[in-house]
C-alpha cells in the first residue's frame, strides 16, 4: 500500500532548512558540475590558454544557467543578486 501525502515540503521545513536549501543548494550543484567540467577539460588540454577560451565561458554559462533554472522553478527568490 502506497501512502501519498499532498503536502508542500518547503512549508513543512524549518526556516533554517528552507534558507539552506534556497541559498546553498544551487551553488553546490553549480560548483560540483563546474568542477567536473573543469577537471576534464584541463586534463584533456593541459593548456591554460585553451582552458580560458573553452572552460571559462562554460563555467560562466553554467553558473548563470543553474541559478536561472532554480529561479524559474521557484527554489530561489532572485536570479542574480
Amino acid at each position: 500500500m502506497v501512502f501519498v501525502r499532498d503536502t508542500d515540503y518547503l512549508l513543512t521545513m524549518t526556516p533554517l532548512t528552507q534558507f539552506m536549501l534556497k541559498q546553498f543548494f544551487p551553488y553546490a550543484v553549480t560548483i560540483v558540475l563546474g568542477l567536473q567540467i573543469n577537471d576534464l577539460a584541463f586534463l584533456l588540454s593541459q593548456n591554460i590558454v585553451l582552458w580560458l577560451l573553452i572552460v571559462a565561458p562554460i563555467w560562466v554559462a553554467l553558473c548563470y544557467g543553474t541559478r536561472f533554472i532554480f529561479w524559474k522553478a521557484g527554489w530561489i527568490d532572485h536570479w542574480i543578486r
